[in-house]
């Protein structure tokens, strides 16, 4: 496989990726945070926190993923 078509499918796979995650990580914390019961709002914290490290992830990559090292 040429350079060139590795660095197209990586750039498709994650735009994809931040095109799917991204929306779904929203609604997941509005449903954590308006469909929890009471007894479980310790896990939904750590649903959330998780939900919220991951957005970041895919908005640093977005801006790494335009660098290019070699």
């Amino acid at each position: 496989m040429s350079p060139d078509l590795l660095d197209f499918l990586f750039k498709f796979d994650y735009f994809i990726c931040l095109l799917i995650g991204f929306p779904l990580n929203i609604l997941l914390i509005i449903l954590i945070i308006f469909k929890t019961p009471k007894e479980m709002k310790t896990h939904s914290q750590i649903l959330i926190q998780n939900c919220v490290v991951d957005i970041l992830m895919l908005i640093v990559q977005m801006f790494v993923e335009g660098v290019k090292i070699i």
